[in-house]
């Protein structure tokens, strides 16, 4: 989003606070990471986002998420998260975790020039290494396969891709959804 497109943003916003008579507000950690910190270079703002996704992807599973997994056991269920650190994801099956606001454990192209998300242990595994004094080196930069742009993190942004992946966390949802309608059961 331009400087521009943002302050016009702001200002339709702004027209139309003026003018309700209720406003309701719901905001969540997205609205911080969209402002985005200001990084002196690409290779410091690398050296911070591999140091966090490594750490998330390594960490163990929390024992609030064990604790839950033990409730469900045996029982019908189905998972839909805005929880981007993959907890949800280690500790249940694929087939039951929708992560609609995306996950660490993705990388996409900034550019979105095709629809796909990319798993990044791997790479990032690799990348962790090299960072020195928090900086990545800047031609370690991950880059999309096809077009050479940057990758980004798949979680939830102004360039956050909602294509066939994203599709497929919602649908994992709605056909729960529809097994269950009818059906006593639990929220």
């Amino acid at each position: 989003m331009t400087n521009l497109d943002y302050q016009a943003t702001l200002q339709k916003m702004a027209t139309t606070l003026k003018e309700a008579d209720y406003v309701i507000v719901g905001a969540a950690a997205g609205m911080s990471a969209a402002a985005g910190p200001d990084w002196y270079n690409p290779g410091d703002l690398w050296g911070f986002k591999l140091s966090l996704i490594h750490f998330v992807l390594h960490e163990p599973v929390y024992q609030p998420y064990q604790d839950l997994k033990a409730i469900l056991k045996d029982r019908d269920y189905d998972l839909i998260t805005t929880n981007q650190d993959v907890q949800f994801s280690k500790a249940f099956p694929d087939k039951d975790v929708a992560t609609i606001q995306g996950d660490w454990s993705y990388f996409q192209c900034a550019d979105k020039c095709h629809d796909q998300v990319y798993p990044n242990q791997t790479v990032v595994d690799q990348l962790f290494p090299q960072i020195e004094n928090g900086h990545l080196p800047e031609n370690l930069i991950p880059r999309c396969p096809k077009c050479g742009a940057e990758m980004l993190e798949w979680v939830r942004g102004y360039e956050f891709l909602e294509g066939q992946h994203y599709n497929k966390q919602y649908a994992k949802y709605r056909q729960f959804i529809q097994k269950a309608e009818g059906k006593k059961r639990s929220i």
